[in-house]
């Protein structure tokens, strides 16, 4: 599971445990087809060549089909992209605010795997898809600044919350970080996938 799909489940948690009605439009013909009650609507997608992990849905009318029947409220765009632009369109025509989430880099994407042509195309296509939507929603300082260098309007904060339950200085095991820092190093984790776009090996500017 990448960190769109889980930030979508998150919001969908949210939203259904306050009444709401959802309905999850998803690249990829396989899944659920229900999450929490909330309906998904699977579209065919493909995988980037380099990037398997991050299915790119293509466009489809089954995207306005599916909303106009829904009728939506506000449109959630999770990752703007192919169907992202389908969705905005959707929200468009039925005149509803479109609300986009800047989570997947795409340049940042292109860039990593040494695609300078495609890092342009891509903020591009970012500009003309987040320049439309009612509010953008960026994860970080930096993505929100980002975003704003490239003439985006409209570009607000979403932090990430933290579980305090789960990842709390309760759970901390004494004795683990003795063993990994004999003599009180700074410990640093990462947890994701181990890929160019990452930039994994900045942590080692850590390591003085």
């Amino acid at each position: 599971m990448n960190g769109v799909t889980n930030s979508v489940l998150r919001v969908v948690e949210h939203l259904r445990d306050r009444g709401h009605e959802v309905l999850v439009v998803a690249p990829g013909l396989t899944g659920p087809l229900e999450y929490r009650g909330a309906p998904v609507v699977r579209i065919p997608a493909v995988d980037l060549p380099v990037v398997n992990s991050l299915p790119i849905g293509l466009p489809t009318r089954t995207v306005l089909t599916a909303l106009t029947a829904f009728r939506p409220d506000v449109v959630h765009l999770a990752s703007p992209f192919v169907v992202g632009a389908r969705g905005l369109a959707a929200a468009r025509r039925l005149r509803v605010p479109a609300v986009a989430v800047y989570q997947t880099d795409i340049a940042g994407f292109a860039t990593a795997y040494g695609l300078r042509l495609g890092a342009r195309a891509a903020w591009r296509w970012v500009r003309r898809l987040h320049s439309k939507a009612d509010r953008t929603l960026a994860p970080s300082t930096h993505s929100v600044e980002a975003l704003r260098a490239q003439g985006i309007p409209r570009v607000h904060s979403w932090g990430r919350g933290v579980d305090v339950d789960r990842f709390s200085p309760v759970h901390a095991d004494p004795e683990l970080r003795a063993r990994l820092a004999p003599h009180g190093e700074l410990l640093v984790g990462f947890v994701g996938r181990l890929a160019p776009e990452k930039e994994v090996d900045r942590l080692l500017v850590l390591a003085g």
